[in-house]
């Protein structure tokens, strides 16, 4: 009689966590809830967090050409959640490859975790928690996308944008209360990808210059053991000797900035 009882008490715990994962896992959701679901979207203005509203947001990045970079997913839920599931949209054209990860993220230790990309431009992020594990109402890190800029991307601002994106069943942003209700999100804030340029003498990497913190920074690099040009060392080839950076080109920096030099080169890094 207890074999029986325990087998029941298994079984009935195996359909629970089935139905919990299935239930944020990419490119699964009950055909009720698709049934039910619009495609309302608001972006945020303002500060959501007396509503008890639970909101998603791609926060913004930047880098250069042929850099990796992480874009942060976060969010804010006011009750308990077993799971989450992310819709996002991604720019074409300044990609080479991306990937999602939950290391950092609160869904770390997330008992499902994967993500799929049901069409070009989107991808569908998930996560549940076994029983013990929920999250109780807060704010965190969701999950990070890991971009590989192409190398041939123009320089510009690129929109990452959460929703809900077409498809059978759709792609959706929402959170999982601790009894596999959704909660879906209609609240978030699209993040932006700055493709940065090459600006040779733009040592810090600051998008601006040459300028007298450009001039500190090599200053600092080549006496003081400082942090290396950003994004490459290159970038403070400024005279274009292919040799830099060395005192050449500290000396060219200071005649081009106090005493009417000739102009930075533009391809320092050609």
């Amino acid at each position: 009689m207890y074999k029986n009882s325990l087998k029941k008490i298994g079984l009935t715990f195996l359909v629970f966590i089935l139905f919990i994962g299935l239930s944020v896992i990419p490119g699964y959701s009950s055909s009720v809830s698709s049934f039910k679901r619009t495609e309302a979207k608001q972006n945020i203005e303002g500060d959501l967090s007396n509503t008890q509203l639970p909101w998603m947001g791609v926060e913004d990045a930047s880098g250069y050409p042929g850099e990796t970079v992480i874009i942060n997913i976060t969010g804010e839920w006011f009750q308990t959640i077993s799971g989450f599931s992310i819709g996002l949209h991604y720019p074409d054209g300044v990609i080479e490859s991306i990937t999602v990860t939950n290391t950092g993220c609160i869904s770390e230790d997330a008992f499902v975790f994967q993500y799929v990309e049901p069409s070009p431009g989107v991808l569908s992020i998930g996560a549940a928690w076994m029983p013990g594990s929920y999250k109780p109402a807060g704010s965190g890190i969701l999950a990070k996308i890991i971009v590989d800029v192409d190398e041939e991307a123009a320089p510009g601002n690129y929109v990452f944008d959460l929703g809900v994106f077409g498809g059978d069943p759709p792609v959706e942003c929402a959170f999982s209360d601790e009894f596999s209700v959704r909660i879906f999100v209609d609240y978030f804030t699209d993040g932006t990808l700055t493709v940065l340029c090459f600006q040779c003498g733009d040592i810090d990497g600051s998008g601006s210059g040459p300028d007298i913190a450009d001039l500190v920074y090599l200053v600092e690099y080549m006496f003081l053991d400082g942090d290396p040009p950003i994004p490459d060392p290159c970038i403070a080839d400024i005279n274009g000797d292919g040799n830099g950076p060395d005192i050449a080109d500290l000396v060219y920096l200071v005649d081009y900035m106090f005493t009417g030099g000739p102009s930075i080169v533009d391809d320092c890094c050609g």
